[in-house]
């Protein structure tokens, strides 16, 4: 598969999710909450499929967290059961931790910048917070104590998630680690604004939730199908180690170096978290 062919996948995909974005927010305006929980099963499946269609080169670790989603989907629809709601937590114990695993080996020269432990500590202690809040209100619905370290552990890996992101994305500053950090910020912010929607009665984080998954998911996707430049970040990264550079200089790589610039040099440049913020203010 071409680059320019990989590109036309993720604009596709880009028409897809705004599909799916108006429809999910239609059913959630109109119908009730098993129609709503069916239309995102429904969204996720036709994700999953577009995965299948488009992958030249399948990423296992993307496609077992797709397999996990679907199934924490269909969990979703007997939420209120003991049952349901424990395999609800467990498949996305299960998707979160292999996105974490898979990019574990990315992270050995880990260094914390400021805004990275910023970013970090702001979602960290979002949700540090609605989960005390929210562990004396669900105790009624808690079927075992194993129930509540398997909540725990999911709330403890949407942390872990978001810190591996934006660590990956710190290190590498290249296109696919930012699109890494938006999907775990999708996730991050569509179960914490899903909590606030159910257990609070708060409507417009309905909303809020259906959008952030989507997105989410949408980004688990567009990182699934862009494997087939992983192989560049890592050369980049080795040549970033080698060289000699300080904190404050940007590494650009010779056409003659790498043979691709002008294709992907422009596209990284601005691919970290800070810079993608810093040129939207712009």
């Amino acid at each position: 598969m071409n680059f320019s062919k990989l590109l036309l996948i993720f604009k596709w995909q880009h028409l897809v999710l705004g599909l799916l974005i108006l429809l999910n927010v239609v059913v959630i305006s109109v119908s009730d909450i098993s129609d709503s929980r069916w239309i995102r099963l429904i969204s996720t499946v036709l994700f999953f499929a577009y995965f299948l269609k488009f992958s030249s080169k399948l990423n296992v670790f993307i496609l077992v967290v797709l397999v996990f989603m679907v199934l924490r989907d269909i969990s979703i629809q007997y939420y209120e059961e003991p049952l349901g709601h424990m395999a609800f937590l467990i498949f996305g114990v299960l998707a979160y931790g292999i996105l974490i695993i898979e990019r574990l080996p990315k992270l050995k020269d880990i260094r914390i910048s400021k805004m990275t432990l910023l970013i970090s500590l702001i979602l960290i202690s979002a949700n540090t917070y609605t989960l005390h809040i929210l562990i004396n209100m669900l105790e009624y619905h808690f079927g075992s104590a194993a129930h509540i370290i398997v909540f725990f552990t999911y709330g403890a890996l949407m942390m872990i998630m978001t810190f591996t992101a934006v660590s990956y994305n710190y290190i590498y500053n290249s296109t696919r680690s930012l699109v890494f950090v938006f999907l775990a910020i999708g996730f991050l912010v569509s179960d914490i604004t899903s909590l606030f929607a159910y257990y609070f009665e708060v409507d417009i984080c309905y909303y809020l939730e259906r959008i952030s998954y989507l997105i989410g998911l949408s980004f688990t996707v567009h990182y699934g199908l862009s494997i087939r430049i992983q192989h560049i970040e890592s050369e980049d990264r080795r040549i970033m180690d080698t060289a000699e550079i300080n904190d404050t200089e940007v590494l650009y790589i010779d056409e003659t170096t790498s043979g691709r610039a002008g294709e992907y040099s422009k596209e990284d440049e601005k691919a970290s978290l800070y810079t993608f913020i810093k040129a939207r203010k712009s």
